[in-house]
């Protein structure tokens, strides 16, 4: 399992790397992005809510974390 994919605790792809299969979770990468490049949104100083506590919820968390929001 990657590394991400551990502390999140919640794998929703599993890649072939060196003949291995690896868990990650591409959830907060894939949300990040979409909000800053597609939605051209910035997240740092922005009051965010996240309804749900499940394996997305924590998928996303550490990268909405990591662009310095006010408050989650």
């Amino acid at each position: 399992m990657a590394k991400s994919a551990e502390i999140i605790g919640a794998v929703n792809c599993v890649v072939i790397k060196e003949n291995e299969l690896i868990g990650e979770n591409t959830d907060g990468k894939g949300l990040v992005n979409d909000l800053e490049k597609n939605l051209e949104h910035t997240l740092q100083d922005k009051e965010i809510l996240i309804i749900g506590a499940g394996g997305a919820a924590r998928g996303i968390l550490k990268p909405l974390l990591d662009k310095n929001p006010e408050k989650i």
